[in-house]
Formats: structure tokens, C-alpha cells, sequence
């Protein structure tokens, strides 16, 4: 496949619904698919509405031709005992399945590494695909 060419950038409220709508389509892959919930678009949407407002969150989106093509969402979290101590924790990162493989999701996860970085995050916490399904890695940064 040929490698990401998207603009990557922050979420903005027009892109809303497309965000919405790629949220609710984590239902079909990963854990989340084993997960007893139904999807509730109204309250994903205002879920979305409010951490687009809020500072220690970002939501990052792969944009070609105008279309969202990938997201990954994100919020800075303090290690309970050490208050100083921020990482990055993804709380969504999905890429439609047309761009699966391309790169977009690698670039989509370093540009919300870098924002937290900026931040002064010293790691992250994400959901990583493994041979049963996804678990969650933390990971500390060297050169922070």
C-alpha cells in the first residue's frame, strides 16, 4: 500500500459526525466487539463535544479530500502516586478500513504523542492488537 499522504490535524466541530460515526465503528473490531453494549450515537456525540473543549484532551483526525479517514483520541492522565508524573492515554484510535496498513494510524498515534510530549507527558498507555485480541502497553519516553 501506498503510505499515508492525510493532513493530520486537530478535530474540529464540523467534523462531528464523521468523528462520531468512527467511534461507534470500534464496536465492530477489537475487544470492543465482545463488549454487551449497544452504541448510543447522542451520548458519543457529547462525549466528543466536551473533550473537544477541554484542555487536557485532544482529538486528532486524518483528513483526505475532506473526509475523515482516522482518529485517535487522547487525555493527559497523572501516575496516581507521583502527581508530576504525566502520560498520554489513548481512548481511541480508529482508521477506516480502506487506509488500514498505510500508515495513518502510526501517524495519527505520533502526532498525539508529540502533542503530549509538548505537554510534558513522559509515556503512554494505548490498546495494542496481540495474537488474543488487544491489551494495554504502557510505555516510557527516553528523551523526555
Amino acid at each position: 500500500m501506498a503510505p499515508s499522504v492525510s493532513l493530520i490535524r486537530e478535530a474540529e466541530m464540523g467534523d462531528l459526525h464523521a468523528v462520531v460515526m468512527g467511534i461507534l465503528a470500534l464496536k465492530q473490531s477489537g475487544v470492543w466487539q465482545t463488549l454487551p453494549f449497544v452504541p448510543n450515537y447522542q451520548h458519543v456525540e457529547a462525549q466528543v463535544v466536551m473533550m473537544l473543549h477541554q484542555t487536557s484532551h485532544r482529538l486528532f483526525v486524518a483528513v483526505d479530500e475532506a473526509m475523515v479517514m482516522g482518529l485517535c483520541g487522547v487525555e493527559l492522565v497523572q501516575q496516581r502516586f507521583i502527581p508530576d508524573l504525566l502520560f498520554v492515554l489513548e481512548w481511541a484510535l480508529w482508521v477506516r478500513p480502506e487506509r488500514r496498513g498505510d500508515g495513518t494510524g502510526r501517524d495519527l498515534w505520533r502526532t498525539a504523542c508529540a502533542w503530549g510530549r509538548a505537554q510534558g507527558a513522559h509515556g503512554s498507555i494505548r490498546a495494542t492488537p496481540w495474537a488474543h485480541g488487544e491489551r494495554l502497553t504502557m510505555s516510557m519516553w527516553e528523551d523526555t
